[in-house]
């Protein structure tokens, strides 16, 4: 069994890095083949054109120098015609002046000289044959040239055509390089000038304007903080009290206690239910007279559990992604405000209230506590709850060199009243110190991405 486990093994380990390494040195070879073929296919095209460039320069040379034999041969003919139009005037004439029969002597000369004149028209008629011969093999190795011309262009074309693929990268990389360069500097800057943008502009403005407050009506005693530094809360539920607790938030019950899927918080108001992250939780209710006892845990090792109690509470905003248990009569409402700067620059346009009577359990990361004070300054990411009767302002965060390079968040919140606030001691894990252009354009991608399935 060792053995086999060991073969296992390594077919799963060795083997498999071998075979990998195998596959990148094939890849590599045929890369580098392909990288070689394509060199000499170029180099092969360069040459060609190189051999296309001189035939062409041979076959122009050969059409002048066909051209002045052409003009030569031209002119020979125009000396012949005009030699026999002589010859033929000379002999017209020497007809003309025949002598008479008994003048021997001069009739001799007579003809002599006719002979002469007839085999001189003879000869230059024949010579102008040859030369219309000439003429027309001129024309037709002028014809064939000309062929062969076309012929050579055509190829070059071609051969320049295929030279243009071979070059696209080298020729174009020089054409855009002004264009690379401003859209490597732009991606570069980018960040740098998207930052500025928000600091010095709605950054300054925002910390200006007054603060806001979603509702008018609510006072501190309506709520009660409570928390523990355990990992882990005891609770006792007594006869007919139910709680709503989220999956994997609990680790122990008393098996009295009867349990059922909730998968909505509140059916009526599905979407609010949805939007708050309150899905998928398990009712437990206690049925018997005698107490019932339900453990709830932190998600994480490094959280604390807190209780949040309600006493007919007007409304409390808290982060729903960090509740865990809710038991009581609680309820969920939202509130629009499209009409308030802070929630443009926050992106933040739909508020999720709890109100109601009862206890709201959730986690703080690092540990936290209830906070209050007349000027009260917290970072944006230690949020995590406040009465929706307090008013809340953005400041600029005053360390811009940490701001630019994404070590802390453009706002921090600022509060100037008695209500209650909730303030975790660490920042959540998926914290980024984005501004909120950039949560936009993450949300955004985020969502293509997930329906794409990245």
């Amino acid at each position: 069994m060792k053995i086999a486990f060991d073969i296992a093994k390594f077919l799963t380990t060795k083997a498999f890095k071998l075979l990998m390494i195998v596959v990148f040195i094939l890849v590599a070879i045929q890369v580098k083949k392909s990288l070689v073929q394509w060199y000499e296919k170029r180099d092969k095209n360069i040459a060609d054109i190189h051999s296309l460039n001189l035939a062409l320069e041979e076959v122009a040379q050969s059409q002048k120098d066909l051209l002045t034999s052409m003009k030569v041969n031209k002119l020979k003919i125009q000396q012949e015609l005009d030699l026999q139009k002589s010859l033929k005037k000379s002999i017209a004439q020497h007809n003309e002046n025949e002598p008479l029969f008994f003048l021997i002597d001069d009739r001799l000369k007579w003809e002599a000289k006719l002979k002469l004149l007839e085999e001189s028209l003879k000869k230059s008629e024949a010579l102008q044959e040859k030369l219309f011969l000439i003429s027309r093999d001129s024309r037709k190795t002028q014809a064939k040239l000309r062929s062969d011309t076309q012929k050579y262009k055509l190829e070059l074309e071609q051969k320049e055509a295929e030279l243009k693929k071979y070059d696209w990268y080298e020729r174009h990389v020089k054409k855009i390089t002004g264009t690379i360069l401003i859209v490597a500097l732009f991606i570069l800057f980018a960040p740098l000038i998207n930052r500025l943008f928000w600091y010095y502009l709605p950054g300054a403005w925002v910390e200006k304007r007054p603060p806001y407050f979603l509702q008018e009506e609510g006072l501190a005693e309506e709520v009660s903080f409570w928390s523990d530094t355990n990992k882990q809360v005891k609770i006792q539920l007594k006869e007919n009290e139910s709680i709503s607790v989220k999956q994997n938030c609990y680790n122990s019950f008393d098996e009295p206690l009867q349990r059922k899927n909730r998968f909505l918080w509140d059916k009526k108001a599905w979407i609010i239910s949805y939007s708050a992250e309150m899905i998928n939780m398990t009712d437990f209710s206690n049925a018997n007279e005698q107490g019932q006892q339900l453990t709830l845990i932190a998600p994480q090792a490094e959280d604390e559990l807190c209780k949040i109690t309600l006493n007919q509470c007007q409304g409390i905003i808290l982060k729903p992604g960090q509740i865990i248990a809710i038991k009581g009569d609680i309820q969920l409402s939202t509130r629009w405000n499209f009409f308030s700067i802070h929630n443009w620059l926050r992106l933040v346009f739909r508020h999720i209230i709890f109100s109601g009577s009862g206890e709201i359990y959730l986690y703080l990361h690092g540990g936290g506590d209830q906070i209050n004070g007349e000027t009260l300054r917290i970072k944006e990411d230690h949020l995590v709850g406040y009465q929706a009767s307090c008013p809340v302002g953005l400041v600029r965060n005053e360390n811009l060199w940490h701001y630019l390079l994404g070590k802390c968040n453009l706002f921090d919140y600022r509060f100037k009243s008695d209500k209650f606030i909730l303030m975790q001691n660490q920042s959540s894990p998926i914290q980024n110190n984005k501004t909120p252009g950039e949560r936009f354009f993450d949300t955004i991608l985020g969502a293509v991405g997930k329906f794409l399935g990245f």
